[in-house]
């Protein structure tokens, strides 16, 4: 591996040599204080910098001293350490190139990195991905149900389905492409070729990204790709014109100043880091060369100072290619294996509520089933079962690996029947702290629905459990011939409030069901409608609807008032939301994490996702729910046009959703039908 070194850095070395030479506490915190106002680079620097602290040493032998001594030892060494990613190669063994050391069992050498280029050897990076491992364990559940191996080398590039999803954003999970601002350039670009994810991989960093618009317009024939050259365009082509990469520099080198690729890659890297004194060189060269080649100067000048224009966009080709095979490769599995990404991603989430939560809700957009945990059938991680999704006893909080593993051990002589059953045949001491936690997540609800009941029962069973284990010793005469008394103590259910509370609490998320959904058509008959229909109606006022709070976030405007940014979410959707200095005054106490609450305001869009403007929140109260206008509206319906009737209703309702009921008149059978509360409309007020 190669060798790092570390320096001695301005502030920290002045702040080291101030109690190596004893210099007194005040005039230390004087200079420091300066030298942190002023963010200087070097000591001689933060010296100039400052009138206040020349003045101050200029009246101080020993603080003249300390910055003549500080300046000598500035920039040296100080300590070794192993670079991050970097190993060197050779052919022949190092030493025979280069000196080593012995740090923590691994040889560094003592050259670091770039001496070790300039004496000819070669310095290659190894990045740990995580997403490697995550596409591992996909490929290896996959196999696990399927009985067929993936071989992810050989899957097709030119898959329609993949592109279908990238083309939708739908990257949540997919290395590189699962940025907000990533998705957003996706379903611009709508990539229809492994060239466009390439190309978008190196387009979306600081810099290039003010290209990626004129690359989105030109594939879509929006405006005519141009070239500085029309010799360029082989080269320029397949980038509708856009220099992205830097091979693409080495090439432009190689065709019009005839450059070996080793002259272009010094070039490439004169360019990519800004060697003023290589470029000059370089430059000169360029130009002679393509004026032997047969252009002009001026043309020759023109395409040398554009290529230095783009080499602080020019993104190395194959990094770009590397990492995008991996991108495309898990979109791949996520499109036609999505069960299985997905409970491999949550897996990998264990713990992280935020981000598990992203994954849940693709769940449902992609209509996985999240099964609940269960002591017959949950591992520890999040598995794949008939196409469902089955949560981990990992995911449960507070039960841990040495519990689950017992678990695991134990059910291979047989499912557990009961909460008896287990109490029996478990070992209690390693399992006994965790069985609340698996009763309120519904772990225990195959064996027996109620989670009150059972909780209420755990002590009896325990001690059955433990007064029955004393035979163990005597299989001969007990075995098979237990008979455990089982019964339940009589408890009313929880609430279902109760119930999904526990489950928040116990695994972040609602399983069972979600606090709104048993609301819903409550909601809905009073005006209040999902936050899945809200983009429904963009750029309206005073919509109503009702949301689970899921993360406040408060900054302070210019102006030094608060204001939050506040993630709302229901059973469907989630949402991003403003409240601004007025309301935050008046709600900032009133609100809080995993409230639900209604709220009302402006639906807006912004960066091509739907957003409130909120104009009111308070918290939910189903008593104000009790407000359905005494108004009802009837429509008389003909038998030939009653369809066509009802989805016009539906139009206007989703549009104008209220609290008004909607009641059907048909004459031909003299009958009343009230429609269901999706329907219900506001009225107009004339």
């Amino acid at each position: 591996q190669i060798i790092t070194f570390g320096t001695f850095a301005t502030r920290s070395l002045v702040r080291e040599l101030i109690k190596t030479m004893n210099i007194d506490q005040q005039d230390a915190s004087f200079i420091l204080r300066e030298m942190a106002t002023h963010n200087a680079q070097t000591v001689a620097e933060s010296v100039k910098a400052s009138t206040a602290l020349i003045d101050y040493v200029r009246q101080s032998k020993d603080l003249q001293l300390l910055f003549k001594v500080a300046a000598k030892l500035e920039g040296l060494p100080r300590h070794i350490s192993t670079h991050a990613a970097g190993v060197v190669i050779s052919k022949d063994p190092l030493v025979e190139h280069v000196p080593l050391i012995m740090s923590n069992e691994t040889h560094l050498t003592q050259y670091a990195m770039t001496e070790l280029e300039s004496v000819g050897l070669l310095k290659m990076d190894f990045l740990g991905l995580r997403n490697l491992t995550l596409m591992e364990r996909i490929i290896a559940s996959i196999k696990r149900q399927f009985h067929t191996e993936i071989k992810i080398a050989d899957i097709p590039l030119d898959d329609s389905q993949t592109f279908s999803l990238l083309q939708k954003g739908k990257t949540n999970g997919v290395f590189q492409l699962e940025s907000q601002g990533m998705q957003q350039v996706l379903t611009s670009l709508k990539p229809s070729h492994f060239e466009d994810v390439v190309a978008v991989n190196a387009l979306y960093r600081p810099g290039p990204m003010e290209f990626i618009q004129t690359y989105i317009k030109r594939k879509h024939n929006e405006e005519p790709v141009s070239y500085p050259h029309d010799s360029l365009q082989p080269i320029l082509k397949k980038t509708y014109g856009v220099l992205v990469y830097q091979e693409q520099i080495m090439q432009i080198a190689n065709k019009m100043a005839n450059f070996s690729l080793g002259q272009a890659d010094i070039l490439r890297r004169a360019v990519s880091k800004k060697q003023k004194d290589v470029l000059e060189s370089q430059k000169q060269q360029f130009i002679q060369g393509c004026i032997d080649n047969g252009y002009g100067r001026e043309v020759a000048e023109e395409i040398y100072n554009w290529i230095v224009k783009f080499s602080n966009y020019g993104f190395n080709r194959s990094h770009a290619v590397a990492y995008s095979m991996i991108s495309y490769q898990l979109a791949y599995l996520k499109t036609h294996f999505p069960a299985h990404f997905l409970a491999e991603v949550l897996s990998s989430y264990i713990g992280q509520n935020d981000k598990a939560r992203v994954y849940f809700r693709e769940l449902r957009e992609f209509a996985i089933d999240l099964l609940p945990p269960s002591i017959n059938y949950s591992f520890g991680k999040y598995t794949v079962e008939n196409d469902k999704v089955r949560i981990g006893l990992m995911a449960i909080k507070g039960v841990g690996h040495q519990a689950i593993r017992e678990i695991i051990r134990t059910r291979k002589d047989g499912a557990f029947k009961h909460i008896y059953d287990f109490c029996l045949r478990i070992s209690l001491k390693t399992v006994n702290q965790v069985i609340e936690s698996l009763i309120l997540a519904g772990a225990f609800d195959e064996t027996h629905p109620n989670r009150a009941s059972l909780l209420a029962t755990l002590d009896q069973a325990i001690e059955q459990g433990e007064l029955f284990k004393e035979f163990e010793d005597q299989p001969s005469l007990f075995h098979n011939d237990v008979e455990l008394d089982v019964t339940y103590t009589d408890k009313e259910p929880f609430s279902q409030m109760k119930q999904l509370s526990f489950e928040k609490e116990l695994i972040g998320e609602y399983i069972s069901s979600h606090p709104l959904l048993y609301h819903r058509k409550l909601l809905r008959a009073n005006g209040y409608i999902s936050l899945g229909d809200l983009k429904k109606h963009l750029g309206k006022s005073n919509i109503k609807s009702s949301a689970v709070i899921q993360e406040v976030r408060t900054i302070r405007t210019k102006r030094g008032d608060s204001m939050a940014f506040v993630k709302l979410s229901d059973e469907d959707s989630e949402i991003d939301a403003v409240i601004f200095p007025d309301l935050y005054r008046d709600v900032s106490r009133k609100i809080s994490n995993e409230m639900i609450v209604f709220v009302k305001g402006k639906v807006d869009q912004r960066n091509g996702r739907t957003q409130l403007i909120l104009a009111d929140i308070s918290p939910f109260s189903k008593e104000a729910l009790n407000t359905v206008s005494s108004k009802r509206l009837f429509v008389k319906v003909t038998d030939d046009n009653q369809q066509q009737v009802l989805n016009q209703i539906k139009e206007i309702a989703d549009r104008n959703p209220g609290n008004t009921a909607v009641l059907i008149y048909q004459p031909y059978t003299k009958r009343t039908y009230k429609l269901a509360s999706d329907y219900y409309v506001q009225l107009n007020q004339t």
